[in-house]
């Protein structure tokens, strides 16, 4: 396996070294698509967070290997709370 090779473990790309950009882009991705998948099934306001705190956010935990920056983290927060605004009015 060279450096640059990946694979997927549990859903989440690998490798040698950290692809910080591909992982990043992968899981906002992940994030978007459970997030919108939650959204549809019309929950009241609380079982709308507890589905996304149980869903949506242990994807991001499991990227703690991953260097998020401050902007980074406003950006998915920003996907959160843009997405969920139309449902719940966070």
């Amino acid at each position: 396996m060279n450096e640059t090779d990946t694979y997927n473990y549990l859903g989440i790309l690998q490798c040698r070294q950290t692809q910080d950009h591909k992982i990043k882009k992968q899981l906002t991705t992940v994030l978007t698509i459970t997030l919108q998948k939650i959204l549809k099934t019309h929950l009241n306001s609380k079982n709308l967070m507890k589905a996304a705190s149980t869903y949506v956010i242990p994807s991001l935990i499991y990227s703690c290997a991953v260097s998020w920056s401050q902007t980074d983290l406003k950006i998915l927060a920003r996907i959160i709370r843009t997405k969920m605004t139309g449902v719940c009015h966070v």
